[in-house]
Parts: C-alpha cells; sequence; structure tokens
C-alpha cells in the first residue's frame, strides 16, 4: 500500500491540514471541489486522511529517494 495519495477532491468538505512554513492558503481554507489534494495513509485504520493542498505540501524526503 502506497503510504501518499494524490487525487483530485470528491467534495469541497476537507480543509487543509498543513501547518507551518510549508502552508501557502489562508487558515482554514477548504480544498475545493476537482482540486488535486495529497493525503497520508492512516496505519491503524488502513485509510487516507490528513489532506491538503498540492501547492501547501511539503515533499516528505522518503518521496525525493
Amino acid at each position: 500500500m502506497p503510504t501518499y495519495r494524490v487525487e483530485r477532491a470528491k467534495s469541497g468538505r476537507a480543509a487543509c491540514s498543513q501547518r507551518g512554513s510549508a502552508r501557502k492558503c489562508a487558515e482554514g481554507a477548504c480544498i475545493s471541489q476537482g482540486a488535486v489534494r495529497v493525503g497520508w495513509m492512516n496505519r491503524d485504520s488502513g485509510s487516507y486522511g490528513g489532506w491538503c493542498h498540492l501547492a501547501c505540501w511539503r515533499v516528505p524526503s522518503k518521496v525525493w529517494f
């Protein structure tokens, strides 16, 4: 199973969860329907969560390598 998932948002309900200097959107901004978003896997449940805008995502070193 991949650790990260990139997809188009199915609805406009999810808020961008990025924090810190990597965040490029306004605080509490929702990810609009059809926008590209990135999420990571919750190992306990096996589902993806922690969605953020593709532009706000800080690429982890695991992905670079």
